[in-house]
């Protein structure tokens, strides 16, 4: 093969990457993503269970947000996304908690 035949090749094999991503290549791209979130009383729940967690300074409080029953009866990948999502949400919750006890601390 020739180097234009491998050229050509090679520059067709890129525009079907292209086409099928969706991407153009070499113009930035400006992202308007935004996060949509519904709020459900499980949330509240699960943000008061966070808090009482912290309050008690619990030694292991992952374990006592996650569902034992749901956890038993799910596949190995499924409890890992599990705990991670856990963990993401508990994370989240700590953050906004911690945010929201800085605001009341007066200097």
């Amino acid at each position: 093969m020739g180097n234009r035949t491998l050229k050509n090749l090679a520059v067709s094999a890129r525009n079907r990457l292209i086409q099928k991503s969706g991407c153009v290549v070499g113009k930035a791209q400006t992202s308007g993503l935004a996060k949509f979130k519904l709020i459900t009383s499980e949330d509240e729940a699960f943000v008061e269970k966070v808090k009482s967690l912290l309050e008690e300074n619990s030694i292991c409080p992952i374990k006592e947000l996650m569902d034992k029953k749901k956890y038993d009866e799910m596949s190995f990948y499924s409890k890992q996304k599990y705990l991670l999502d856990t963990l993401d949400r508990f994370n989240q919750i700590k953050k906004q908690i911690e945010i929201e006890n800085e605001r009341k601390i007066v200097y």
